[in-house]
């Protein structure tokens, strides 16, 4: 696999794209993602992670890093009447929605990275949204559940739905191919070395 080198400028011609992660829950797509967008904007390449809404309770980090907005039921609701929202779902049992402003600029020179889950790259499909997308996965069940339980976030309740989801999600793509990419988070060096050579060969196609 060819290597991104680490205090290498990347001179790019680049074209601002819009990329698509999606991911089973625990699989390090918010990890992956933070720590390609620090490597990319230090390198001069304009990349940006879309902060989506929800009306989830936040854990302290979430708070910290602002993964999200956080807004109450009813807020969300009225936002869905003023179409704010590019899709929304309500997959975990609360709302989480993505905001329509990121393709409301075409002739915008930054990119950005929107995590979203499999229902919600299908509804952008729906729309004829164009995006790169990128599936990322464990390389077992027992491996993802070991990193939930590690997390320490959820119950064992929590975390057993949360499982029971990814081995959904994962056949699903197995069976249907909804990504353009897959990358297996085995080694986090190497998928996230997989994942900035995507973003930068994709970056370079017009």
């Amino acid at each position: 696999m060819k290597k991104i080198e680490e205090n290498k400028e990347i001179n790019l011609e680049i074209k601002p794209k819009l990329f698509v992660v999606s991911a089973p829950s625990g699989a390090g797509k918010s990890t992956i993602v933070t720590k390609a967008i620090e490597y990319l904007n230090r390198h001069g390449v304009p990349v940006e992670r879309v902060i989506t809404y929800t009306t989830k309770k936040p854990h302290d980090s979430e708070l910290v890093k602002g993964d999200y907005h956080f807004i109450s039921q009813d807020e969300f609701e009225r936002k869905i009447q003023e179409n704010f929202f590019l899709e929304w779902s309500t997959v975990y049992g609360t709302y989480y929605g993505s905001p329509r402003s990121i393709i409301a600029h075409p002739n915008c020179e930054r990119s950005y990275i929107l995590i979203l889950d499999r229902l919600g790259w299908q509804a952008l499909l729906a729309q004829n949204i164009s995006a790169v997308s990128i599936w990322l996965e464990p390389p077992s069940l027992e491996i993802l559940k070991e990193r939930l339980l590690i997390r320490n976030r959820d119950s064992l309740q929590t975390i057993e739905k949360r499982l029971a989801l990814a081995q959904l999600e994962m056949e699903q793509e197995k069976e249907e191919k909804l990504y353009r990419y897959k990358i297996v988070n085995d080694v986090l060096g190497l998928a996230l070395q997989e994942f900035l050579i995507i973003i930068s060969q994709e970056l370079k196609k017009y």
